[in-house]
């Protein structure tokens, strides 16, 4: 596993299409952060973006010393369990941002509309075990990879972190 860092959307004019609001933006009174962090590794991954009046999504990226399996998949925790969920994406791009000797990414993507103000979100990546193409064009099998994080919104003037769980 690599260094952790997020991406935050700011949005200044509502997005609507049809004139139905396309996007339900995370808001609060006053400025607030987007947070993340794994599971079990809370005091060492946790990592929030600068404060911002309306976060729009979270993005977690991830680098990783070999490509992600074509069939990497994310889900999330409900009260039913982990599941399936089209709003939460998770992307294998590029290597931008990832240097030796991780250089592949992913980059998980969560609505601001499954965000919640000091209550965590919690997602899973899963990276099933397979052969992935190295740009030298030889193949690597790699093991089923399993990453839990936990997300949330927290208020820039919060006097403490957001819960673990």
């Amino acid at each position: 596993m690599s260094g952790k860092s997020l991406s935050v959307g700011v949005v200044a004019a509502a997005l609507m299409a049809g004139g139905v609001l396309a996007a339900v933006p995370a808001r609060a009174e006053g400025p607030v952060a987007a947070c993340h962090w794994i599971d079990r590794e809370f005091s060492a991954t946790y990592t929030c973006e600068e404060p911002v009046e309306v976060v729009e999504s979270l993005s977690i990226v991830e680098c990783w010393k070999y490509p992600a399996p074509a069939r990497t998949y994310v889900r999330l925790k409900t009260d039913a369990g982990w599941v399936s969920n089209p709003e939460v994406t998770v992307g294998v791009r590029g290597s931008k941002g990832c240097a030796e000797p991780y250089p592949y990414r992913t980059v998980v993507t969560i609505p601001a509309s499954l965000l919640a103000e000091m209550t965590a979100t919690r997602v899973r990546l899963t990276m099933p075990r397979g052969e992935v193409l190295l740009p030298d064009g030889t193949t690597r099998t790699i093991g089923k990879t399993v990453v839990t994080y936990g997300a949330c919104i927290m208020p820039a003037d919060a006097g403490d972190w957001c819960p673990e769980r």
